[in-house]
């Protein structure tokens, strides 16, 4: 509720106690980006996975100005709603595992720990997440990185629609033993500069969001119109 309000997050609606669960009722206000995936072939264009990243930064950057880390950012959580000139609006939703990293009246940050429990998802999480250290602004990054990899390849190196059942462990450790450039193989090398600059981020440092887009912006060959089907 803290984050309602702003363009791209969805509208609550409701927000209680529904049998043994908290539930929370938002909007319904666009197309599942997994649905537009599986509609164009299972992979999207760079241009329009390049529209839809610059925009993602910039939901990320307002969930943390709210002092919030989103904790899951994956393709399942990612919805596009076209207008009738076909510009295409980004929502980011699931704050179910969200963390307050800031306290918003003594802009005290939480302290650096280790062990902390896994929550999310194996395949988007970041390494530092796998490995229990403390949640920052970088782990959104390094997951939003995975995230376009997999929107552009259709697979991760551990991660592909027909393997989705390896351990948390072993993904960890998949992730440690690919190279930044195995990932990004084929891709622009903006790809591997931002992944590289999310993991050079100290904790508690604040990202370059104007960075992060400047280096997507500049991989946009010509204006794109990602139409929804």
């Amino acid at each position: 509720m803290n984050l309602q309000g702003s363009f791209g997050i969805p509208q609550p609606i409701w927000f209680g106690r529904e049998s043994s669960y908290q539930a929370l009722v938002l909007d319904s206000v666009a197309t599942p980006l997994c649905n537009i995936v599986a509609s164009q072939g299972g992979l999207l264009s760079l241009n329009s996975v390049l529209s839809i990243s610059c925009q993602l930064v910039s939901r990320l950057e307002y969930i943390h100005s709210h002092h919030y880390i989103h904790h899951n950012i994956k393709p399942q959580n990612v919805l596009c709603q076209s207008d009738s000139q076909h510009a295409t609006t980004v929502f980011l939703i699931d704050f179910s595992v969200a963390l307050q990293y800031c306290d918003p009246a003594t802009r005290i940050h939480i302290p650096y720990q280790e062990g902390c429990p896994f929550v999310g998802t194996p395949a988007f999480s970041s390494i530092s997440h796998h490995c229990g250290y403390q949640s920052g602004h970088h782990d959104d990054i390094e997951s939003l990185t995975y995230t376009l990899v997999y929107l552009l390849q259709g697979s991760l190196p551990w991660f592909s629609d027909a393997n989705t059942s390896l351990s948390s462990n072993v993904i960890c450790n998949l992730k440690c033993n690919t190279a930044v450039e195995t990932l990004c193989d084929g891709l622009p090398v903006e790809f591997m500069t931002f992944i590289k600059y999310s993991d050079s981020l100290a904790y508690g440092a604040r990202p370059d969001y104007n960075y992060l887009k400047k280096l997507l912006e500049d991989c946009i060959v010509q204006p794109v119109c990602f139409y929804l089907t």
